[in-house]
């Protein structure tokens, strides 16, 4: 049995906003796992993971990939059809590559679950696996995959010139003489407590017994490695309560303790003024104006020094190819996925330098889209460059998630990199 529009565009929808799903029956802010689509700098992968895939163990890494084989999952709490592990977030995609990155599901007796029984689907983002169709008996599952464990981060780049605002750091100054050193501070009281959570619970009641509340709480997995808690009560003095979205089990570190001050060394004497700088920019943050008063407008992030592959029109949507031009793309053939930028330039021909949005608003006043709720969300189209609504529902279509309709005319483009095959 195939997925359905409504099954699609709901696990599409709560992708954009930020979360995996579990089950259908939950709205978004329902949902117990994140998996947000806003890009943070530690899900940028600076190492590029190599077209084939390594020849590799359970647990053995070659690079920036990490094999895993057979991997257990865990249930997700309050369904029976979900499934999720810590050790499978930021797995590299199926159709990475080669094909050679393709998952292999099994259920507990070691039997292989193909792709489209039980309609399964990994989010790789935010690990989590779920079962659309019929539940497989013999849960929980296993799963082999690859997942990417290098460098992850954001180089900034050069700004553009302002007007006005900071300038060029002057020459040093030569440096003050030093100050004499202030008396040491007396130690204070400091006290520690481990609390053993031996059998996996939504919350641990921790008896501490420190006589503060006030304390520093650090929480650990069986397996030792840190994790984040949903929330932490304090009872009393004595007492605290950590709740957890999930059921688990581990151990949980409560300590406190300070020293008094010591006495301020006197002041060092002055360094000589370095010379002035140059005038340079001032930067206010980021900002998108969404008024666009005139036709074939746009405001938003984006890219200079790329070159088309073939010519293109303000509005197209297009594709990274592996020849590292941008082309059209298309929602009916996946080598033409995912479009992850829209042309801005009038129009542009094949091997000429193009100006790329990456997100923002954008006016094109030949546009007609429909307007309100889900209504809003636009697709990629089923030509190449285009977008479309409401989602494609033609077999072998990919959907995928461009960005909202604010009015007829404008949008907001912020393309997921995620799409569903029909």
């Amino acid at each position: 049995m195939a997925l359905t529009t409504d099954q699609k565009s709901s696990k599409l929808f709560k992708k954009q906003m930020g979360v995996g799903e579990s089950s259908t029956t939950r709205d978004f802010f329902e949902e117990p796992k994140q998996g947000r689509q806003s890009v943070l700098s530690q899900q940028v992968w600076q190492e590029t993971p190599p077209i084939t895939a390594p020849t590799l163990g359970d647990g053995e890494t070659s690079g920036c990939v990490k094999r895993w084989v057979d991997k257990s999952l865990i249930a997700i709490s309050g369904t029976t059809n979900s499934f999720w592990s810590t050790d499978i977030i930021n797995t590299i995609p199926f159709n990475y590559g080669d094909g050679s990155y393709n998952y292999v599901l099994k259920d507990n007796n070691n039997n292989i679950i193909p792709f489209g029984q039980g309609d399964w689907i990994l989010d790789p983002e935010s690990g989590v696996l779920i079962f659309y169709g019929t539940t497989p008996s013999n849960m929980p599952p296993k799963i082999s995959c690859y997942v990417y464990v290098g460098v992850t981060g954001l180089n900034g780049t050069s700004g553009t010139s302002g007007t006005s605002g900071f300038g060029t750091s002057g020459t040093s100054g030569t440096s003050g003489t030093s100050g004499i050193n202030g008396t040491s501070g007396t130690s204070g009281p400091s006290a520690s407590y481990v609390h053993n959570q031996s059998s996996p619970s939504l919350s641990w009641n921790v008896n501490h017994n420190l006589g503060q509340k006030y304390l520093n709480i650090t929480c650990f997995g069986s397996d030792d490695c840190q994790i984040l808690p949903k929330e932490v009560t304090l009872v009393d003095v004595n007492n605290l309560v950590v709740l957890f979205p999930i059921a688990i089990s581990g151990h949980a570190s409560v300590t406190y303790g300070v020293g008094s001050s010591g006495s301020s060394g006197s002041s060092g004497t002055s360094g000589t003024a370095g010379s002035s700088g140059t005038s340079g920019i001032t930067f206010t943050g980021l900002v998108f104006d969404s008024t666009l008063s005139t036709n074939y407008s746009y405001s938003g992030e984006t890219s200079l020094g790329e070159t088309a592959g073939e010519s293109c029109v303000f509005g197209n949507v297009v594709y990274l190819k592996s020849d590292g031009k941008w082309w059209k793309a298309n929602s009916t053939n996946n080598t033409k996925m995912p479009g992850s930028a829209m042309v801005i330039d009038s129009s542009v021909s094949a091997n000429s330098p193009v100006t790329l949005l990456i997100r923002g608003w954008v006016r094109n006043d030949s546009w007609n889209w429909t307007v309100g709720g889900i209504n809003s969300v636009l697709y990629l189209g089923l030509t190449d460059g285009s977008m479309i609504q409401p989602a494609p529902d033609n077999p072998g279509n990919q959907v995928q998630i461009l960005g909202l309709a604010k009015s007829t005319n404008k949008i907001f483009f912020i393309p997921s990199l995620d799409s569903v095959g029909k």
